[in-house]
């Protein structure tokens, strides 16, 4: 904070909740004032001139939605639910994102080694392209079955990477490559445990150099509002190693994130590995042209 403070002190504010409403105010400032207020006013606009996001009913699956909360969430979180997972997403979507073009976060940002890192944690399927590469003859590609990275995010990363800030991308690689499914079987389904991989990869500067050069459009409905395109990156397959499945201890996993951290960790993540722990495949339509 106090480095963001110095360098970027134009731009950096400290934001609190307190009794469901949020506050905000500059670091080494003892006042706090009302977050929406403040941007309002930072922007000139009324209450009634304030646009709040709208999703496409199309993007919207309200069983999956209720199934994450009810069955899982609430008994995750228990009596800090409100708290540690509602308000965050008001304050997000309700509370910035009105004011901005975009609005990108990060996950945790740590110390290792005495040097700041980013981290960030997703679940996800690769791109299922591997039927393409393997028509042509080229299923060992580095971008058959990669994995995307939307715009922003990558973007954002390219900011740290050029502060010296790396950042440790790891991902649950959902073994079942459908959107139509809660993730939450993932962590409840026994085989789906076995099956879950974990993988990762540093992304320092060169790699993100490579990775945003080549921009696609993801689906509408990947999109905050699910009315538009979402541009993405594609990380090659080529850059993850295999870190275990997700049914393995902390014990197993830790040196190996630690390993991979180090740049010592030495175990490529191939497109037979994805295939044999893949549990389900969707049909696969998007165009060829995508891939080439």
């Amino acid at each position: 904070m106090q480095s963001l403070d110095t360098n970027c002190d134009k731009t950096t504010y400290i934001c609190k909740e307190d009794n469901y409403k949020f506050y905000i105010t500059k670091p080494n400032n003892s006042t706090w004032k009302p977050l929406q207020t403040y941007l309002r006013n930072r922007r000139n606009l009324t209450i009634e001139e304030i646009t709040f996001p709208k999703t496409n009913s199309n993007s919207k699956n309200i069983n999956r939605q209720e199934s994450s909360i009810r069955g899982k969430l609430e008994q995750a979180f228990q009596n800090n639910f409100i708290k540690d997972v509602l308000l965050p997403r008001i304050f997000k979507n309700y509370l910035i994102q009105p004011f901005f073009q975009a609005a990108w976060d990060l996950d945790r940002i740590f110390t290792y080694k005495n040097n700041l890192w980013e981290f960030e944690l997703k679940h996800k399927y690769p791109i299922d392209n591997y039927d393409f590469y393997l028509n042509i003859g080229r299923p060992n590609d580095s971008r058959c079955l990669c994995f995307g990275i939307n715009k922003g995010q990558a973007n954002l990363t390219a900011m740290l990477a050029k502060q010296g800030m790396n950042t440790l991308h790891l991902i649950l690689v959902k073994p079942r490559w459908s959107d139509s499914l809660d993730p939450g079987y993932m962590f409840i389904d026994d085989d789906a445990k076995e099956k879950t991989l974990i993988i990762g990869t540093v992304l320092d500067l060169d790699k993100i150099k490579t990775i945003i050069t080549d921009t696609k459009d993801a689906p509408t409905k990947t999109s905050f509002s699910g009315s538009k395109k979402a541009p993405y990156y594609q990380i090659p397959r080529s850059f993850f190693h295999v870190i275990g499945q997700y049914s393995d201890s902390r014990n197993i996993l830790a040196p190996k994130i630690q390993a991979l951290m180090d740049g010592k960790l030495n175990s490529p993540l191939t497109t037979e590995i994805l295939l044999n722990n893949c549990l389900e495949r969707k049909t696969h339509t998007q165009k060829n042209e995508q891939y080439t």
